[in-house]
């Protein structure tokens, strides 16, 4: 009997998809690590998108010295509340601790037979001392200081100098020692303008407190301010006299934190409900 013919089979051209299906497969898998991988925490997204919110939202409206930190209190609170305004306790304190200074240093320079003036608004022949709002400025007129044009301190007056950089000293305040000259141009070589002049004599004198009496570095700070801030008229010979001097600011301690940038959080009373129970959290976890 003959065998029966089977028909011949033909070849599959499909096979490929099966390696296609294959790699799409694996592809598909990779991306969806690489998005599980990259997915944003949505708990730490939502704190950065309100504080960007809260940060362009914020219109200061002036007259104070500090501002909140973030995240702050709503716009309407804050119209509620009005302007946060410091410890008045605490500013009186700062002001007695001042004039306690003035009292020291004005009793240290008499013994020194210098003429001094307290009140702001008369003539003295060659010291000042006023509290102002940002601290105990202590006007030294420059005629006394330095020669003509230059920036060393002159050694008739160094006991003079030294008797107040010894009582400033035994303070724990932070000095400023600013540099002011009146408006005649100086053109010499080693001063082409006012600003070089002015702020070479305050650095001088920096380095006199801290060479010369071991005054801590880390408490002084010198700025030059040529003619810039006048405290008299230079149209007349008495005003720009008055013009060249030497302030030496004990900086009070609202004018430290203006200047470190210091922030100030008003109380949770002052935020809405919302806001508070969003600070609180925010602090417990020590920021986003």
């Amino acid at each position: 009997m003959a065998k029966k013919k089977h028909a011949e089979e033909h070849e599959n051209h499909e096979r490929w998809l099966v390696s296609y299906a294959d790699f799409i497969t694996l592809l598909f898998a990779f991306f969806v690590v690489m998005y599980a991988m990259s997915s944003i925490d949505a708990r730490k997204f939502k704190d950065m998108s309100t504080g960007v919110r809260w940060a362009f939202s914020f219109h200061g409206k002036g007259g104070s010295d500090r501002i909140p930190i973030w995240p702050g209190p709503s716009q309407k609170s804050l119209n509620v509340m009005g302007p946060v305004i410091s410890d008045p306790s605490s500013d009186n304190a700062d002001e007695e601790e001042l004039q306690m200074i003035r009292s020291q240093i004005s009793g240290a320079l008499r013994q020194k037979s210098v003429s001094i003036e307290e009140e702001e608004n008369t003539a003295g022949d060659f010291i000042k001392i006023r509290v102002e709002p940002r601290g105990l400025t202590i006007s030294m007129a420059a005629k006394y200081l330095f020669p003509p044009g230059e920036a060393e301190v002159r050694p008739d007056i160094r006991p003079v100098v030294d008797k107040m950089a010894r009582v400033l000293k035994a303070t724990t305040r932070l000095i400023r020692i600013e540099g002011h000259t009146d408006n005649t141009p100086i053109h010499t070589p080693a001063y082409p303008t006012n600003w070089e002049l002015s702020t070479a004599r305050a650095v001088r004198l920096v380095r006199y407190f801290i060479e010369e009496q071991g005054f801590p570095s880390d408490r002084l700070s010198a700025a030059g301010c040529s003619e810039f801030r006048p405290v008299a008229s230079n149209l007349t010979e008495e005003g720009r006299a008055a013009n060249r001097r030497i302030d030496i600011v004990v900086l009070s301690r609202k004018e430290i934190g203006t200047e470190s940038g210091e922030f100030f959080m008003p109380s949770l009373a002052a935020y809405s409900p919302k806001d508070r129970a969003f600070l609180e959290d925010f602090l417990s976890r020590g920021g986003p």
